[in-house]
């Protein structure tokens, strides 16, 4: 999956690191949020908020730590585990291609 510089709302992010590579957070003027680790194409978590994304890129990438995160990205799973199921999907069906 590959993103332009013009379809992104904020230039990539730094937030963490997986086996000593980077992960990264991109936003895109879509919506999105799209967690991947620098050099892949595949994304490990894509949700509508960073927090969802974070979560379902834990989820697929269990080793990956994150280090750059703020308060509110700490939250309950309660308060969203109903969007999980369709994003990812979403995060399956990207990391196909």
């Amino acid at each position: 999956m590959e993103l332009l510089s013009n379809q992104l709302r904020e230039p990539p992010k730094t937030i963490g690191k997986l086996k000593g590579v980077p992960v990264i957070h991109m936003r895109t003027k879509g919506g999105y949020h799209i967690i991947r680790v620098q050099g892949q194409r595949i994304p490990s978590g894509v949700g509508p908020n960073k927090r969802i994304a974070l979560f379902i890129a834990q989820k697929t990438e269990p080793d990956m730590v994150f280090t750059e995160l703020s308060k509110s990205e700490h939250g309950d799973v309660a308060t969203f585990e109903h969007l999980l199921p369709r994003y990812e999907a979403v995060t399956a069906l990207l990391r196909k291609h």
